[in-house]
Protein backbone atom coordinates (compact mmCIF):
# COMPACT_ATOMS: atom_id res chain seq x y z
CA UNK A 1 0.00 0.00 0.00
CA UNK A 2 3.00 2.29 0.56
CA UNK A 3 4.43 1.72 -2.52
CA UNK A 4 1.21 2.10 -4.39
CA UNK A 5 0.49 5.47 -2.84
CA UNK A 6 3.82 6.79 -3.32
CA UNK A 7 3.36 5.60 -7.11
CA UNK A 8 -0.09 7.04 -7.33
CA UNK A 9 0.76 10.38 -6.24
CA UNK A 10 3.54 10.56 -8.33
CA UNK A 11 1.75 9.47 -11.21
CA UNK A 12 -1.04 8.15 -11.27
CA UNK A 13 -2.36 4.57 -11.60
CA UNK A 14 0.08 3.85 -13.98
CA UNK A 15 2.50 5.34 -11.17
CA UNK A 16 0.92 3.11 -8.72
CA UNK A 17 0.80 -0.01 -10.22
CA UNK A 18 4.41 0.51 -10.91
CA UNK A 19 5.48 1.86 -7.76
CA UNK A 20 3.64 -1.69 -6.24
CA UNK A 21 5.68 -3.72 -8.03
CA UNK A 22 8.91 -1.99 -7.79
CA UNK A 23 8.11 -2.20 -3.89
CA UNK A 24 7.44 -6.04 -4.31
CA UNK A 25 11.44 -5.71 -5.05
CA UNK A 26 12.64 -4.40 -1.79
CA UNK A 27 10.38 -6.61 0.67
CA UNK A 28 11.71 -9.62 -1.09
CA UNK A 29 15.20 -8.77 -0.93
CA UNK A 30 15.30 -7.90 2.54
CA UNK A 31 14.78 -9.72 6.18
CA UNK A 32 13.75 -6.81 8.11
CA UNK A 33 10.51 -4.59 6.95
CA UNK A 34 11.09 -2.36 4.59
CA UNK A 35 8.86 0.33 4.93
CA UNK A 36 11.25 2.65 3.85
CA UNK A 37 12.36 1.07 0.84
CA UNK A 38 8.96 1.14 -0.05
CA UNK A 39 8.60 5.12 0.72
CA UNK A 40 11.99 5.59 -1.79
CA UNK A 41 10.49 2.87 -4.63
CA UNK A 42 7.02 3.71 -5.05
CA UNK A 43 7.85 7.53 -5.86
CA UNK A 44 10.97 6.33 -8.11
CA UNK A 45 9.40 3.93 -10.12
CA UNK A 46 6.48 6.29 -10.92
CA UNK A 47 9.20 8.61 -12.25
CA UNK A 48 10.83 6.09 -13.96
CA UNK A 49 6.94 5.03 -15.74
CA UNK A 50 6.85 8.76 -16.08
CA UNK A 51 10.09 9.15 -18.27
CA UNK A 52 9.32 5.75 -20.09
CA UNK A 53 5.82 6.83 -21.28
CA UNK A 54 7.24 10.53 -22.47
CA UNK A 55 9.78 8.34 -24.46
CA UNK A 56 6.75 6.77 -26.46
CA UNK A 57 4.26 10.20 -26.47
CA UNK A 58 3.22 10.58 -30.30
CA UNK A 59 5.06 7.87 -31.41
CA UNK A 60 2.48 4.91 -31.14
CA UNK A 61 0.20 4.16 -34.04
CA UNK A 62 -3.46 4.26 -33.06
CA UNK A 63 -5.02 0.79 -31.71
CA UNK A 64 -1.65 -0.16 -30.29
CA UNK A 65 -1.67 2.36 -27.27
CA UNK A 66 -2.63 -0.61 -24.59
CA UNK A 67 -0.16 -2.95 -26.04
CA UNK A 68 2.53 -0.72 -26.15
CA UNK A 69 1.71 0.44 -22.29
CA UNK A 70 1.33 -2.78 -20.58
CA UNK A 71 4.42 -4.15 -21.90
CA UNK A 72 6.20 -0.82 -21.06
CA UNK A 73 5.23 -1.36 -17.54
CA UNK A 74 6.08 -5.15 -17.80
CA UNK A 75 9.32 -4.82 -19.09
CA UNK A 76 10.52 -1.73 -16.74
CA UNK A 77 8.41 -3.57 -13.68
CA UNK A 78 10.86 -6.55 -14.17
CA UNK A 79 14.14 -4.37 -14.37
CA UNK A 80 12.77 -2.22 -11.27
CA UNK A 81 12.41 -5.00 -9.38
CA UNK A 82 15.40 -6.40 -10.11
CA UNK A 83 17.00 -2.91 -9.01
CA UNK A 84 15.45 -2.89 -6.13
CA UNK A 85 16.24 -6.43 -4.64
CA UNK A 86 19.89 -6.25 -5.78
CA UNK A 87 20.23 -2.89 -4.95
CA UNK A 88 17.75 -1.15 -3.19
CA UNK A 89 17.07 -3.30 -0.31
CA UNK A 90 20.92 -4.34 0.43
CA UNK A 91 20.86 -0.44 0.57
CA UNK A 92 18.38 0.22 2.98
CA UNK A 93 19.03 -2.40 5.25
CA UNK A 94 22.63 -0.85 5.61
CA UNK A 95 21.31 2.37 6.40
CA UNK A 96 18.77 0.78 8.60
CA UNK A 97 21.99 -1.18 10.88
CA UNK A 98 23.63 2.24 10.75
CA UNK A 99 20.45 4.15 12.54
CA UNK A 100 19.76 1.31 15.06
CA UNK A 101 23.68 1.21 15.68
CA UNK A 102 23.27 4.60 16.77
CA UNK A 103 20.55 3.85 18.61
CA UNK A 104 22.36 1.26 20.93
CA UNK A 105 25.12 3.40 21.02
CA UNK A 106 22.97 6.34 22.59
CA UNK A 107 21.32 3.56 24.66
CA UNK A 108 24.44 2.29 26.20
CA UNK A 109 25.83 5.39 26.90
CA UNK A 110 22.96 6.14 29.32
CA UNK A 111 21.89 9.41 27.19
CA UNK A 112 18.16 7.80 27.01
CA UNK A 113 16.47 7.78 30.26
CA UNK A 114 13.20 6.20 29.22
CA UNK A 115 11.11 8.86 30.66
CA UNK A 116 8.49 10.44 28.93
CA UNK A 117 7.83 14.34 30.17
Amino acid sequence: MIGYTGGKNVYGDRGGVIGAAATMGVIVGSDIPMFMGAMIMGPVAALCMKQVDKLFEGRIKPGFEMIVNNFSCGILGIFLVLAAYFGIGPLVQAINAVLSGGVNWIIDKGMYSGRIY
